[in-house]
């Protein structure tokens, strides 16, 4: 996957958040996607910043974690959460 993809928020989408974590349900497949805590950072982290790469440095510069390990992760989160309908890569 580029790196440089902008990742956008899928039109057949409810979320909703309770405390630190969210509940994505795809409206048009009925599917629900629950997020722990940091899956849910990256989802209101999507409404900053919709691209990819800069989420990666994000989470490295708070986190101190490897950055390539850190895009490996994600590359497979968003992956996940494009299979379930609940984003697009534009």
């Amino acid at each position: 996957m580029v790196k440089e993809m902008r990742v956008k928020k899928s039109k057949y989408l409810l979320s909703y958040k309770e405390e630190d974590e969210y509940l994505l349900i795809n409206i048009y497949t009925n599917q629900i996607y629950a997020l722990d805590k940091f899956s849910s950072f990256i989802w209101e982290e999507l409404d900053r910043t919709p691209i990819i790469s800069d989420i990666s440095r994000l989470i490295a510069k708070r986190t101190n974690e490897d950055i390539l390990i850190i895009q490996k992760d994600l590359d497979g989160f968003f992956n996940s959460l494009s299979k379930g309908g609940l984003i697009k890569f534009v």
